[in-house]
């Protein structure tokens, strides 16, 4: 008789709090940043026990969803790590396009339209350090 095949334990904040400071180990300021994202977000899920009231923009489910289509695996994980996983990935643009922002407003070409700068391509490779 063979032994059932047993499933990884679900992915929690705690493991993401891990992953990210092991990514992010050499930029200390945007890890702490980012970890206080993650830690208010979780704060607020589990106040309201709604996704919808941890303050997010993006959707946990649909970060998870993407998540798991790039990483090839369908790893299971809990209400608290997918919104700590999309309040990291909301962070991270929010900073990505920041730093576009003001290479958009410091480029010479001065790309606007109706007097807003825009960002295109350079700007986001340049912001990310291309």
């Amino acid at each position: 008789v063979e032994a059932a095949e047993e499933s990884p334990a679900p992915c929690t904040e705690k493991d993401l709090q891990q992953a990210l400071r092991a990514v992010m180990a050499g930029c200390s300021e945007l890890l702490k940043h980012a970890e206080n994202k993650c830690a208010k977000a979780v704060k607020a899920f589990s106040k309201s026990k709604s996704i919808d009231g941890a303050g997010l923009v993006f959707s946990p489910i649909l970060v998870t969803s993407a998540a798991e289509k790039i990483s090839g695996t369908a790893n299971k994980m809990t209400e608290k790590g997918a919104v700590s996983l999309t309040a990291v990935v909301e962070y991270l643009c929010a900073e990505v396009l920041k730093l576009a922002g003001n290479r958009a407003t410091d480029d010479d070409r001065r790309c606007h339209v109706d007097g807003k700068f825009m960002i295109d391509p350079q700007h986001m490779s340049q912001a990310v350090g291309g």
